[in-house]
């Protein structure tokens, strides 16, 4: 090889290191592909290290972080468009458009009959038609990128809503709800994106000419399928699509004599032009309880993470189950008459509402087995995205809004609370409460920014688990970084990372920026106690968020050990309120052992009104009735008319 090697091409993105060495003849003869995790100088040092780069007698290197490199490898910073149309026209017949999907961008270069540049679109606003929009959902489905050579062919798709990571999660709720399996959501998710892509790059008008589509997410099949359906005989797919502008850098580079001199230094650049916040992530007036602190927790086999806190003396065990189907996580709660916590089980929704609360239910059955002890469930109540869908299936008492329980669950604990802040996966939530009772409330109706789904991408980028994000950024001044969009944030975290600042400095200011996204486009001017704020969701578990919030309003946080929970919580105490309100005292829970049935989806469309609803009707297996929900009008299941018609006869 090293006879061979003539050039090399490197392309540093935001979250993967490309390179590419060519031969004397211009043909590849190694191609290298990894992600950096915020630490692209040493990233960058062992790719050399191990293809033998060095050796190389010209190389060119391009990509978002590649003017920080520039003195290190003794080499000018090519421009990515350039690159690009160099290796297109190298690897396809003339196109008139190249389509590059990314990580974090998408951009669309028109060409001239020449070849030659003539303009270019990019998305500016949003992150949504970029990789990272898709990675985010396809964590929320629990599906692999290796599994998707196998998924069937989907003809028609459900639709889903790609705008934002907000609306695409409400629509891939509702197709869950519907019975959708997780192949035809992606297909629905992957044709949305396409459309998304258009509106985004093309304005409204048509795609002219055959257009080369190039980056990672070229490498997506449904994608690819989709535009070729939006777009027949258009979409040219060249070989390595992913790898394209990092060729197209080699080709470039090879008439100018570039050897490589990389310094081993670890942060080569200066940090004197970062900008920090005058105050360290720190907790001054807060009170942070870990939640491992109170009760047995454990992770048991099935990835439940199961926490024992008051397990009673007798034998049997009777009690209230609030369950919380989030979009992104489901919890249990078990509590006693009195309202005291048993055991919380938390654990990852991964695409299956139903599904993930079999999994709870049989966890709670192997803590109850494993005591020798017997159940007597008093009540059920169910909250969250999945309440109707999992609280009709398992014959739920009481099915509450998000708000109501969260709102339950804090003030059971302190009744004089004023201001909840909620930061879920997906999700975020305020409420302003007095008295016990909810006088404000509003959630992210159009921005992901201010979510826990941020926190978890931009750590796993940067090579940290999500649980020791809060502890590793601690103590630092946080450098200052936009909180406008997850596009321009992550474009703030790599700037960072390119002038220097370490992976903990990068997600120590993500830790503000979220914060700050959610105090302007959730709290906005509303009003905020100056006494103290609940903070709860599985995100105030991060020590840094409740030390942002601190810093940046001047207040106490209160996070509660069952922070993570407390929708789960509250729905059971409000299961138990509303059945002794009632005078109920039999519960309609069809019992545990549902975790142990099939549990099948179909649906069918309700004709009996102008609605259209399409019903979700569930078949339990060794259960008789078929639960079902979607009825717009408030029909009951074996109503044979609307409840509107009804109404409107009374007139």
């Amino acid at each position: 090889m090293k006879s061979q090697l003539h050039a090399a091409g490197i392309d540093i993105g935001s979250t993967y290191i490309k390179l590419v060495l060519l031969n004397d003849k211009g043909d590849i003869i190694q191609r290298l592909y990894q992600a950096h995790k915020g630490k692209p100088e040493s990233t960058l040092q062992q790719l050399l290290n191990k293809s033998g780069a060095h050796l190389a007698a010209h190389i060119g290197i391009t990509g978002v972080l590649a003017e920080g490199f520039t003195d290190i490898l003794q080499s000018p910073a090519l421009d990515i468009t350039r690159c690009q149309i160099k290796a297109v026209s190298a690897a396809l017949p003339p196109v008139s458009n190249i389509m590059d999907i990314g990580g974090g961008s998408c951009t669309l270069v028109q060409l001239d009959d020449r070849g030659n540049f003539r303009g270019y679109s990019s998305n500016s606003l949003c992150a949504a038609g970029t990789g990272a929009f898709l990675d985010e959902q396809a964590v929320r489905l629990s599906i692999d990128y290796s599994d998707m050579a196998a998924f069937e062919l989907i003809d028609e798709p459900p639709t889903v809503a790609t705008r934002c990571s907000v609306f695409a999660k409400s629509d891939l709720i509702h197709r869950q709800q519907e019975g959708h399996s997780k192949e035809a959501m992606w297909s629905g998710l992957c044709r949305g994106m396409t459309r998304t892509l258009a509106n985004t790059l093309l304005n409204g008008k048509p795609l002219n000419g055959a257009t080369a589509v190039i980056g990672g997410v070229a490498q997506n099949r449904e994608i690819i399928r989709w535009l070729k359906v939006a777009h027949p005989d258009q979409i040219l797919v060249p070989g390595n699509p992913h790898l394209l502008a990092a060729l197209g850098a080699a080709r470039l580079a090879a008439q100018v004599d570039t050897p490589i001199c990389l310094t081993t230094a670890e942060n080569p650049t200066s940090k004197t032009n970062i900008t920090r916040y005058p105050w360290p992530l720190t907790l001054e007036k807060s009170t942070y309880h870990s939640s491992s602190a109170t009760g047995s927790l454990c992770a048991d086999t099935n990835n439940n993470e199961v926490r024992i806190i008051n397990w009673p003396t007798e034998k049997t065990l009777s009690c209230y189950i609030g369950i919380d189907i989030g979009s992104t996580s489901t919890k249990l709660v078990a509590i006693n008459p009195t309202g005291d916590i048993i055991v919380d089980i938390y654990r990852k929704t991964a695409g299956d509402p139903i599904g993930a609360t079999q999994k709870v239910f049989a966890a709670l059955q192997r803590v109850i087995k494993g005591r020798a002890a017997d159940l007597s469930v008093l009540g059920v109540g169910t909250t969250g995205s999945g309440r109707v869908m999992v609280g009709t299936v398992i014959g739920a008492d009481t099915i509450i809004n998000e708000v109501s329980a969260h709102v339950a669950g804090a003030t059971q604990i302190d009744s004089t609370v004023e201001t909840i802040f909620e930061i879920g996966g997906q999700d975020s939530k305020y409420m302003h409460v007095m008295d016990g009772s909810i006088q404000d409330s509003n959630m992210n109706y159009v921005c992901a920014a201010g979510t826990g789904s941020f926190i978890e991408e931009q750590a796993g980028r940067l090579g940290y688990k999500v649980e020791d994000v809060g502890n590793a950024v601690l103590g630092i001044a946080p450098p200052i970084a936009t909180d406008r969009c997850t596009v321009f944030m992550e474009r703030d975290l790599n700037t960072l990372i390119q002038s220097g600042a370490s992976r903990q400095d990068a997600l120590a200011a993500a830790m503000v920026s979220v914060i700050k996204n959610y105090l302007n486009k959730v709290v906005g001017n509303r009003y905020i106690s100056s006494k103290r704020i609940f903070f709860q969701g599985a995100t105030a578990r991060n020590p840094a968020l409740v030390a942002a919030i601190e810093r940046l309003l001047n207040v106490e946080v209160v996070v509660s050990p069952h922070c993570h929970v407390m929708g789960a919580y509250g729905v059971a105490i409000l299961a138990r309120d509303s059945m002794a309100a009632a005078g109920t005292t039999q519960s309609m829970f069809r019992g545990l052992d549902l975790g142990e049935q099939a549990v099948t989806l179909s649906s069918k469309s309700c004709n009996i009104c102008q609605n259209n609803c399409s019903i979700t009707i569930a078949n339990i297996a060794g259960v008789s009735a078929t639960p079902s929900w979607g009825y717009i009008c408030g029909r009951d299941p074996d109503e044979e008319h609307s409840k509107a018609d009804a109404q409107t006869s009374l007139l």
